[in-house]
């Protein structure tokens, strides 16, 4: 995964996207919600468009400079889906694991705690 290009604006960076997804190049935008932080620290990050599949990151930055650049190694719609939703299925794993370590946590301190409770008072 390799960064093509930064904006200040959401709007720009989904139109490169758009741009690059109609030529067969999977590409990912980051920092989307930044701008929803307003000035807190060092203010909104740039949005970032990212390329997905390292082997078309030259046909990406080609196709940045030249709109009608030939991508050598475009992904038919099928495959982009297919990536979106092995994305998202990881991410949903992530966060199911991150809830139960968290819940376990809790659990156990709780009852750790009820047990020191119970037992010096």
């Amino acid at each position: 995964m390799k960064l093509l290009k930064q904006f200040q604006s959401h709007t720009e960076a989904q139109l490169l996207s758009e741009h690059m997804r109609d030529h067969g190049i999977l590409t990912y935008i980051a920092n989307t919600n930044t701008k929803n932080l307003g000035a807190i620290g060092a203010g909104p990050l740039p949005v970032g468009v990212w390329v997905i599949v390292n082997e078309q990151v030259d046909d990406a930055v080609q196709l940045l400079h030249d709109p009608n650049h030939p991508v050598f190694s475009p992904l038919t719609e099928e495959q982009m889906q297919a990536f979106d939703k092995d994305a998202n299925t990881a991410a949903q794993s992530q966060i199911y694991h991150f809830m139960m370590k968290w819940l376990t946590t809790t659990l156990v301190l709780g009852l750790v705690s009820w047990l020191i409770y119970t037992t010096l008072f």
